[in-house]
């Protein structure tokens, strides 16, 4: 081994050390958001709604993630992350907003609790960059580590930012990076998958392979900027978190094009060969691609129908989540059995019990009963009197105003509309064989396909899914980007020879992430995540599928002779 080869190598290996290195720093330094095992809800009352957003706003960049809920124009509901030290909280805002009173207060969970979560998204983020490396190595040898390390890198380095800012992981903040993480993979898996045969080094165009990540980033910047200048969602941090992972996946690139050569210069000829793009596939190529995209087909609508016998549906009215819906609350003091019980039967005797939809106990001794939408103010109202009079308790409640929903928003769409054209402007610029219409079509066929998925999955529609329909035309830029991704969007008699491949590669890059957060993260937040982005993917595949069958079959009466002709040319 020369010299300079030797001195790759050591570079190389504490390039390796360094990235482990920082990965379990930035792992065990994770705080956590609200839902993650230890909470403070407030209800409080003050004139100056103004001072209080902008307290709150000052403590969401101090590891703390906040939300708040109006009940009426001076009295407010306040929901804290991991907030141990109430007092601290209670005194700070009182200081702050002078006509400031605290009407409940109430802890929940524990400290244990959250210790546990924290501990499992700090294995989560090792596991998800294990399964990172695992599959590019798997896929393309020593090649795949560097798309390994940057996507890696890109994540982690994400993290580490957002902890920087301030900035806890939140339930918004874990459905943003794991679909960037799945369509990075998926965008860099074609990316390599187009230059097979090629040695790495003469493989990337430097100008064109930087101009495609600035567009890229050019794109999450405009998402980024509805995220935080809409008052569609509760934080700004999942717009800076985009803007942080694209502008690192650019940086990475940046250097890289400038240290490709380096490297070449490094390795002696007789060893260029290490570099060589290749690929394993197991499965390897259908006899009858047609026939078994068919099968593929038929099998996953099988899959969907089975799934959709076990829903329990009771109406077909789109569904909608907690931040969507009213919250209505009765506040009851007590948390022993037998006062539990009896306030059950209040409940069930004045026509309430089916109306609850959960309950907790705060560390204050308060029993938090949530009602849905169709109780009233006189309902707990009765509710509180007849509490009183029976069990002399003095109880209380309130009734949240909900949250406009973006779907039936004017200003969603006009903005929808607008971000999806200038993304599809960008597509054609960076890739001038690219199809603006097809863009636009499937941009709007995903989220309805969507939309109808989670009324017939009755998945409540929460911001985090919002967001996921904001991205939608950056999946789409990922997955209509590299020359060889989607040519059947024009000529449909490749569709069959490709889209399989294509089909079970993001299958398994989806089912390999979803399968991390199922098995290290046992929460129920990180089984709705994983529900939630299946049924997102099921949309965009089956969005892909329908429009690409009307596509061939308008090209087919055109005059394109059919695809069974030519099938064993293709093959």
């Amino acid at each position: 081994m020369r010299r300079k080869e030797l001195q790759l190598l050591i570079i190389s290996f504490i390039a390796l050390i360094i990235g482990v290195l920082f990965t379990l720093n930035v792992s065990n330094s994770i705080k956590t958001g609200i839902g993650f095992g230890r909470d403070l809800k407030l209800v409080v009352t003050t004139e100056n709604k103004e001072q209080l957003v902008s307290f709150l706003d000052e403590i969401n960049t101090k590891h703390f993630e906040t939300k708040i809920r109006s009940v009426n124009d001076n009295k407010h509901v306040i929901t804290i992350s991991s907030a141990d030290t109430v007092e601290v909280i209670d005194k700070t805002m009182k200081s702050t907003i002078d006509d400031l009173t605290i009407d409940h207060i109430g802890t929940f969970g524990s400290a244990t609790k959250l210790a546990n979560n924290q501990s499992f998204i700090s294995l989560y983020v090792l596991g998800i960059v294990a399964v990172i490396f695992i599959y590019f190595i798997m896929r393309f040898k020593l090649v795949g580590i560097i798309p390994a390390y940057k996507i890696s890198i890109s994540f982690v380095f994400s993290l580490f930012m957002m902890n920087v800012f301030g900035y806890p992981f939140s339930e918004s903040m874990w459905y943003i990076l794991n679909l960037l993480l799945i369509i990075s993979c998926v965008n860099v898996h074609r990316g390599l998958n187009s230059k097979l045969g090629h040695l790495v080094f003469d493989a990337f165009d430097s100008k064109e392979y930087l101009s495609k990540s600035a567009s890229l980033l050019v794109l999450h910047t405009l998402i980024a900027f509805f995220i935080v200048f809409s008052d569609m969602f509760s934080s700004p941090a999942e717009g800076l978190l985009i803007i942080v992972f694209s502008s690192f996946i650019l940086i990475f690139n940046a250097v890289f094009m400038v240290v490709l050569n380096q490297i070449k210069a490094f390795i002696h000829e007789d060893r260029h060969h290490w570099f060589r793009i290749e690929t394993s596939n197991p499965i390897g190529r259908f006899a009858n691609p047609k026939r078994a995209l068919g099968n593929l087909v038929l099998i996953g609508v099988s899959l969907l129908i089975v799934l959709g016998v076990f829903v329990p549906k009771t109406s077909y009215e789109l569904p909608l989540g907690q931040s969507y819906t009213k919250e209505s609350v009765l506040l009851i003091p007590g948390r022993e059995s037998d006062a539990y019980l009896e306030i059950q039967a209040i409940l069930n005797s004045l026509g309430l019990y089916e109306n609850q939809t959960s309950y907790s106990v705060s560390d204050q001794a308060y029993l938090w009963i949530y009602f849905d939408n169709n109780v009233t103010q006189n309902d707990l109202m009765l509710s509180k009197n007849v509490i009183q009079s029976k069990m002399n308790l003095t109880s209380s409640y309130y009734i949240s105003k909900a949250k406009d929903f973006p779907l039936q928003s004017f200003d969603f769409y006009f903005r929808y509309i607008g971000l999806t054209v200038i993304a599809a402007i960008l597509l054609k610029i960076t890739y001038s064989k690219r199809s603006i219409g097809s863009f636009i079509t499937l941009s709007i066929l995903i989220p309805v396909i969507f939309t109808l998925l989670s009324i017939i999955y009755d998945l409540k529609f929460t911001e985090e899914m919002i967001l996921l329909i904001i991205m939608v035309p950056t999946v789409l830029y990922h997955l209509l980007a590299e020359e060889n991704s989607k040519a059947y969007l024009k000529n449909p008699k490749v569709f069959y020879a490709d889209f399989i491949d294509e089909f079970i590669t993001n299958f398994v890059i989806v089912g390999a992430f979803l399968a991390v957060i199922l098995i290290i993260v046992p929460i129920n937040m990180g089984i709705t995540l994983s529900k939630i982005t299946f049924y997102y993917f099921v949309a965009i595949g089956l969005g892909f599928v329908l429009f690409t069958y009307v596509c061939s079959r308008v090209s087919r009466r055109r005059g394109i002779e059919d695809y069974d002709d030519d099938i064993s040319e293709n093959i």
